[in-house]
């Protein structure tokens, strides 16, 4: 499982402690507003960084998810409210910045030992660096989706197919890509 940590955020609209949760911010239920701050973060890249506010009342908890530029400005947009929240209600706002855990470096690392870099880098455009945990579980190696096909088939089904028999494996490709991608020529099950 990917894991995150959750960057205390420096909001520029908080004027006492800056590193608290938001004191008092009031939100219009019958308008789409948008939420925006300054952030700073230490250890992480900004562009690899999301932000979402929560907005918990005694009976609901929305998430707002918003982006993060390359200076720091963070902007969430929060959609009317009216028909959610009843204008009396009151709760409490978080902001959490997400950024990915700089430790998959090391992970990205050790499976450079072991799995073409290529690879690495397609896994990593597909199902994003959060999941670079699971690489090991996911990748089936180097190959078409075809001859994936007929792997999986005669592996699982311990079928010695004779020469003259005509399989389409390429239509059994198509059946088992629900399950697993071809990315690159590198085949991942995507069920992990």
């Amino acid at each position: 499982m990917a894991q995150y940590r959750i960057i205390k955020a420096l909001l520029a609209q908080a004027k006492a402690d800056k590193e608290k949760a938001l004191a008092s911010f009031e939100l219009l239920t019958d308008k789409a507003e948008l939420f925006e701050c300054d952030i700073k973060i230490e250890g992480a890249s900004l562009s690899n960084s999301t932000a979402r506010l929560v907005v918990e009342t005694s009976e609901y908890s929305l998430m707002f998810n918003g982006k993060i530029n390359s200076s720091g400005k963070c902007e969430i947009p929060i959609r009317k409210l009216k028909g959610l929240i009843d204008e009396s209600s009151t709760g409490n706002i978080r902001l959490e910045v997400i950024a990915e855990d700089t430790n998959n470096q090391e992970t990205i690392n050790e499976l450079l030992e072991d799995y073409p870099a290529a690879a690495i880098e397609e896994f990593i455009e597909y199902f994003g660096e959060g999941s670079i945990d699971s690489f090991t579980d996911a990748y089936q190696g180097q190959m078409s989706g075809a001859e994936f096909a007929e792997q999986i088939t005669t592996d699982c089904y311990c079928l010695d197919i004779p020469a003259f028999v005509c399989v389409d494996w390429e239509a059994t490709w198509n059946e088992l890509s629900h399950d697993y991608v071809d990315l690159g020529g590198y085949i991942f099950c995507c069920n992990f």
